[in-house]
């Protein structure tokens, strides 16, 4: 998927041969990369515009525009996507979609009410005010992200719970 090849930007040929090591990669479509070399172009393209695109790589039919979500140390650590029937987007739709903001991104440690209460202040001071927030945090310790989500601890599930809904 798009949001798999946006996730994968940071990892090395070398580090994506360990992850693939079969020869063929499964496709999905006729426009589904085929093999590593093909992923990692498409990889590269994606990092050089800044956002992945994806008209029918993963299922036919569906168009998606994905783009990297940076930690504080620059490293892709999420995605964010816009799913679309591919017959309601047309290529000039696209340009528009993925246009920077213009507004600096504001870190923040959900797991610190006085760096809440700083990213509010900033962005206010930023933004002039904030009329709307989407808050979408999905987060869980490095350990437990393994397995199936029912294989995680106890005590991971209720830390990431915590973060998720103390930060809302």
């Amino acid at each position: 998927t798009v949001l798999g090849r946006i996730l994968l930007s940071g990892l090395s040929m070398a580090e994506l041969k360990a992850l693939y090591p079969e020869s063929k990669l499964q496709a999905f479509t006729p426009k589904t990369p085929a093999n590593l070399k093909a992923l990692m172009a498409l990889i590269e393209q994606d990092q050089q515009k800044g956002y992945g695109l994806s008209m029918g790589g993963f299922e036919t039919g569906i168009s998606t525009i994905a783009a990297p979500v940076f930690n504080q140390h620059g490293q892709v650590t999420a995605a964010i996507s816009i799913t679309v029937p591919s017959a309601r987007i047309q290529d000039a739709d696209v340009e528009p979609l993925v246009q920077p903001l213009g507004i600096a991104l504001l870190p923040c440690n959900v797991e610190e009410p006085s760096s809440l209460e700083h990213w509010v202040d900033a962005a206010v001071q930023q933004m002039g005010s904030i009329d709307f927030v989407i808050h979408s945090i999905a987060w869980a310790p490095l350990e437990d992200l393994h397995g199936r989500v029912t294989d995680s601890s106890a005590s991971g599930f209720a830390r990431a719970m915590d973060i998720s809904c103390h930060s809302f």
